[in-house]
């Protein structure tokens, strides 16, 4: 199964995309600002607000777009990427 290999690359390109190419100074710092003027908390956090959130939502829309696979693989691939998040997260 590709889940178990998609999974963890998901949770990797969310993790740059946020700690790194969304901040001051990096080559995203425009979305990074408009993120920050964003006040509902429920469209800021899965457009990147929020680590687990943005990596659960790139699971998400890669999953139905690229794997096309059944809703049970679809909430395993959501899953194992935000607990991959959470572990990439902590470690690093």
């Amino acid at each position: 199964m590709l889940i178990f290999l998609y999974a963890p690359l998901i949770a990797i390109s969310a993790y740059v995309f946020k700690e790194f190419l969304i901040q001051e100074g990096e080559l995203l710092q425009f979305y990074g600002s408009f993120l920050n003027k964003i006040e509902n908390d429920n469209i800021r956090k899965p457009l990147g607000g929020c680590l687990q959130c943005f990596s659960g939502q790139l699971a998400l829309w890669s999953g139905l777009f690229f794997l096309k696979p059944n809703p049970f693989d679809l909430i395993i691939l959501i899953c194992l990427t935000i607990f991959s998040t959470i572990l990439i997260d902590r470690f690093i």
